[in-house]
């Protein structure tokens, strides 16, 4: 995952990762939150993070990856959305739907 990569790509940075698994209060699945304690994003990514052009180290670059997640836990029914209210680092709620298939 971008978030999880990005963490690593900055020194001098207290790089732990809080992982918590839980039933997912919305729908019948897990919820998922993923906080890190770097310096966190910029807030002049807050609208853009999970869009196709969001730019990310460089002018360059396009963030594409928190993008593609996005449409694909969308298309199973899921979803990830930033918390911008953080102090300090970033913190992810990723949701999974629980899908039986066992028709």
């Amino acid at each position: 995952m971008d978030e999880y990569n990005n963490v690593f790509d900055i020194p001098d940075e207290d790089k732990t990762i809080n992982i918590i698994v839980k039933p997912s209060e919305k729908q019948n699945g897990i919820d998922f939150c993923v906080q890190d304690f770097g310096r966190g994003l910029p807030e002049k990514f807050n609208e853009t993070i999970f869009n196709d052009v969001c730019v990310g180290k460089s002018e360059i670059a396009t963030g594409l990856s928190l993008f593609i997640i996005k449409i694909i836990f969308k298309s199973i029914g899921g979803d990830i959305n930033l918390n911008r209210n953080v102090t300090k680092g970033s913190l992810f709620y990723i949701t999974v739907p629980i899908i039986n298939n066992f028709d």
